[in-house]
């Protein structure tokens, strides 16, 4: 498990717009399968290291150890229901 004292901000702001971890490898692992063109229109708006900042501050958001305590405790309460909730088909 990742601790939230794990997280650097450098080392984050490098892997997400400088060597474009989100594309390089996050996308083609998490989607087996995707071609090179539909790889082609996700990556579109995200060429220049510049336009990465929106999947830094959307990683940034993901709680770990709890942090940030606001998303943690949706994520939390969100994840209670889905361990008590019936999901049915419509």
């Amino acid at each position: 498990m990742i601790a939230s004292s794990d997280r650097n901000p450098e080392e984050g702001w490098l892997m997400t717009t400088e060597e474009d971890v989100f594309f390089a490898d996050t996308i083609p692992n998490g989607i087996p399968g995707l071609s090179e063109a539909d790889m082609a229109m996700y990556r579109q708006p995200h060429v220049d290291p510049a336009s990465r900042l929106p999947m830094l501050t959307w990683v940034r958001g993901i709680p770990i150890g709890g942090e940030p305590a606001d998303v943690g405790e949706v994520v939390g309460r969100y994840r209670q229901w889905l361990d008590t909730g019936r999901l049915t088909s419509a």
